[in-house]
């Protein structure tokens, strides 16, 4: 048998009571930050007094904060130096170096004497813009006031590592009478003189300066030439 429908009941309709509102709830509203005290106030603050004068008045805080500060500095100007020592050294090691390697004489009677200046790099990288002058001529001995600057000249362009170079020189005039006997004498020397000037691989000039001679204390005899004493220097008035 088919039951009668159900009727919604509200239970609170025959008692009258209905439920009661929820309370509301009270959500207590924050407090606002105050403001922050102008900078001249803060910097008064009692505690900024406190530290400044506590790290003030201990001896041994402001020692140790002064040493650390001239260790500091010592690590910065040694760091420094070493960095400029490695450079210097890579460029000292790597950098060219263009020397006289042999001159030789050669001479015969009543002809004007000529001399073969062979100029190598001994350096590991190359030399550019190489200009070697040079020059022979009979002076007194010793000498008591340098020769004459070197008149002939002979560009090379670059010359490369282990690299060398010739230069033949031939005196104006052949060797007289009065030269044999001042060589006799030890008086008088044929000098070769000359200035290699050339830039490195590091972009910087150099030169090289260089004297030789026999005759004077050495004799006038053999095809090779002694160094003399001054005249010879290295990236010295390099201009």
């Amino acid at each position: 048998m088919a039951q009668p429908p159900t009727e919604d009941r509200n239970p609170y309709a025959e008692s009258g009571n209905r439920p009661s509102q929820p309370e509301s709830i009270h959500t207590p509203t924050a407090n606002k930050p105050e403001p922050l005290a102008p900078p001249e106030k803060r910097d008064n603050h009692p505690g900024n007094e406190y530290w400044w004068s506590k790290w003030t008045n201990d001896p041994a805080m402001v020692l140790v904060t002064f040493a650390a500060f001239l260790v500091l500095c010592v690590y910065a100007s040694d760091t420094h130096q070493l960095v400029v020592d490695g450079r210097n050294t890579a460029e000292r090691q790597l950098r060219a170096y263009v020397f006289v390697n042999t001159v030789t004489l050669s001479y015969q009677p009543n002809q004007a004497p000529r001399a073969k200046i062979t100029i190598k790099n001994s350096g590991q990288t190359p030399a550019y813009k190489v200009t070697h002058w040079s020059a022979m001529n009979v002076a007194e001995f010793p000498l008591k006031k340098p020769p004459p600057p070197p008149s002939t000249k002979a560009t090379i362009d670059n010359l490369p590592p282990g690299g060398g170079s010739d230069n033949v020189i031939v005196m104006m005039r052949p060797i007289n009478i009065d030269d044999v006997t001042a060589f006799g004498l030890h008086t008088a020397a044929l000098y070769v003189v000359g200035h290699i000037d050339y830039t490195d691989a590091f972009n910087i000039r150099r030169c090289t300066g260089y004297r030789q001679y026999v005759g004077g204390d050495v004799g006038f005899n053999g095809q090779q030439m002694a160094i003399a004493a001054e005249g010879n220097d290295a990236d010295k008035n390099c201009e």
